[in-house]
């Protein structure tokens, strides 16, 4: 245990580390804990599960969705916090449709959104007037 009250355990099982932080504040013990082989922004969902996303600042808890709000057919606003109590990151963020991947078969007209073919063929802004440019 060092000075400050704070003890860190490390375990190794076939090459994954786990780390566990017990910390003394106000006579309670909080603890941590993190797999750090497992920290990935960009793991993919094979079972289906939401969708999380780990804390940027402490790396140690998938954030919560506290609060959401439907802004727009295709845009929800969501708050979310980091349940760590040391750390209590608190930020909002978007969930957006952006382009369709398989037709709807029931479709709203009211909604437009681009297949991702649409977006591969378009073009930047300006690319015809550089062309003529080039030939000068």
């Amino acid at each position: 245990m060092s000075k400050t009250g704070e003890i860190l355990l490390k375990f190794n099982k076939k090459n994954k580390y786990l780390f566990f932080y017990f910390r003394m504040v106000k006579n309670i013990f909080l603890i941590t804990g993190v797999n750090m082989s497992a920290i990935s922004y960009n793991t993919i969902n094979k079972n289906n599960s939401r969708p999380k996303m780990v804390c940027p600042h402490c790396k140690t808890s998938i954030l919560k969705i506290r609060t959401s709000e439907q802004k727009h057919a295709l845009l929800k606003e969501i708050r979310l916090q980091c349940p760590n109590l040391t750390c209590s990151f608190s930020c909002v963020g978007n969930i957006e449709l952006i382009y369709t991947l398989s037709p709807s078969a029931t479709p709203d007209p009211s909604i437009q959104l681009p297949t991702i073919q649409q977006l591969k063929e378009r073009k930047a802004a300006n690319d015809e007037f550089i062309k003529d440019n080039d030939n000068v």
